[in-house]
C-alpha cells in the first residue's frame, strides 16, 4: 500500500520526467525524496533503484569524482547495511571514503567515513579491519581537535567493543577507562532537544551497561547513539522514533520520569505523523506513556493513552497483547477507585484470553 507522501513524490517525479527527460539533473532531488519514502516504508528494491538513478545522473552531470556523490552513496550504503548486504555496502562505503579523501579539504569528513566503514566491518565480523579504521580516525581527531575530544571518546568505546569481541580484555578495559574519563554524564530534560543530546544520553547508558557487563545491550545502545546520519538525512525515519522509544524505556527504568515522559511524547507524535494514528507502533508508545503517567498518579492523562492503545490494539494487535493492555488499564482504574470500569475491562480481557486459540 502506498502512502500519500509516496504517491505525491512519485507523481512529482513522473511529471518532471515527462517535462525534462529521464536523465535531467533536476530529477535528482525528486529521486532522493522518493527514495526516502520507499526506504522508510521498507520498499528497499524500489529505494535502491531511485538511489542508483540519482547517483548515475549526478555522475553524468558533475563527474565521477564529485563530492556531491558522497551523501547519495551514503544513503545507498545504509540501505544495503540494514539489509545485511555487507559486500554491496562495503563497496559503496569505500568509494565514499576515497572521494572524501581525494576531494575534501576537511580531514574530519574522512574520519567520519572511516567510522561508517568500521561500523560495517564490526557488524560483518571483520574486526581487524574495523580496528585499523577506528585507530586511524582517532589519530585524525587527536591531530585536528586535540586530545580528549568527545569524538575520540566515541571511537574509544568502539575500540573497547572490538577488543572484547577479539577476546583482548586488557585492551578493551583500557579503552573503556579512557572513554569514561573523557565523557560527561547524560543531559537532563531541558537539554534533550537535538540529536546530539539524545546521542549523548544513549552513549551514557551504553557505558552504564558496559560497566555492568551487559555487553549485548551496550552494543545496541551504542549503535543507536551513532545514528546521526538517520537524524540528519531522514529526520522522520522510523529509526528515529524507535531510538526515542528505547531511550525513554531506559529512563523510565531508572526512575528518570521527566526525561522518559518527554521522549515518549516525542516518539508518539513522530510515529503518529509518519506511520499514521492507527499504526501498532503508536500503540506501543501510547501504552508506555500510559504506564509512566500511571506511576505519576496522573490518571486522567494515563486513561487517554490507555484508551488510544486499546483502540489500536483491538483491531491490529496480537490478541493477548490487547488483553494485557486492558488488564493494565483495569489495574489503574482500581487504583483510583473506578471499580465498575475496572471490572468491565477485566471481563473484556478474560473473554479475549479464554477465546484465543493460536494457530498451530
Amino acid at each position: 500500500m502506498n502512502s500519500a507522501g509516496e504517491l505525491d513524490s512519485k507523481n512529482a517525479l513522473d511529471e518532471a520526467e515527462l517535462r525534462l527527460g529521464a536523465g535531467h539533473r533536476d530529477l535528482v532531488p525528486l529521486l532522493d525524496t522518493l527514495a526516502y519514502d520507499y526506504h522508510t516504508a521498507a520498499k528497499f528494491d524500489a529505494a535502491e533503484e531511485c538511489y542508483l538513478r540519482a547517483i548515475a545522473i549526478t555522475e553524468e552531470d558533475k563527474g565521477f569524482e564529485s563530492l556531491l556523490l558522497v551523501p547519495r552513496l551514503h544513503n545507498l550504503a545504509v540501505l544495503y547495511r540494514i539489509q545485511d548486504k555487507f559486500k554491496e555496502a562495503e563497496a559503496i562505503y569505500k568509494r565514499s571514503l576515497e572521494l572524501t579523501v581525494a576531494g575534501c579539504s576537511n580531514i574530519l569528513d574522512a574520519a567520519t567515513q572511516m567510522n561508517y566503514l568500521a561500523g560495517l566491518y564490526f557488524a560483518w565480523g571483520k574486526l581487524a579491519d574495523a580496528e585499523n579504521l577506528v585507530k586511524d580516525s582517532i589519530k585524525i581527531y587527536q591531530d585536528e581537535l586535540g586530545e580528549g575530544h568527545e569524538y575520540e571518546a566515541f571511537c574509544l568505546m568502539g575500540l573497547a567493543f572490538i577488543y572484547r569481541q577479539q577476546g583482548q580484555e586488557i585492551y578493551a578495559k583500557e579503552c573503556f577507562t579512557r572513554c569514561e574519563k573523557q565523557m560527561k554524564g547524560a543531559p537532563r530534560l531541558e537539554y534533550l532537544e537535538s540529536f546530539q543530546d539524545i546521542s549523548h544520553s544513549l552513549f551514557y547508558l551504553a557505558r552504564s551497561h558496559y560497566r555492568q557487563n551487559r555487553f549485548d545491550d551496550a552494543i545496541v545502545l551504542f549503535r543507536y547513539a551513532l545514528l546521526s546520519e538517520t537524524w540528519e538525512l531522514w529526520p522522520y525515519h522510523p529509526f528515529v522514533a524507535q531510538s526515542l522509544q528505547l531511550l525513554a524505556d531506559l529512563y523510565s527504568a531508572q526512575s528518570m520520569f521527566a526525561e522518559a515522559e518527554h521522549l515518549y511524547q516525542q516518539a508518539l507524535q513522530l510515529r503518529m505523523s509518519v506511520l499514521g494514528a492507527e499504526h501498532v507502533s503508536v500503540a506501543v508508545s501510547a501504552n508506555s506513556l500510559a504506564k509512566l503517567l500511571q506511576k505519576l498518579h496522573r490518571y486522567d492523562e494515563a486513561a487517554q493513552m490507555y484508551t488510544l492503545a486499546i483502540a489500536i490494539r483491538k483491531n491490529s494487535a496480537y490478541p493477548p497483547q490487547y488483553a494485557q493492555t486492558l488488564l493494565a488499564f483495569a489495574e489503574m482504574e482500581r487504583e483510583r477507585g473506578e471499580n465498575s470500569h475496572a471490572d468491565d475491562l477485566d471481563a473484556q480481557a478474560k473473554n479475549i484470553l479464554d477465546s484465543y486459540s493460536p494457530t498451530p
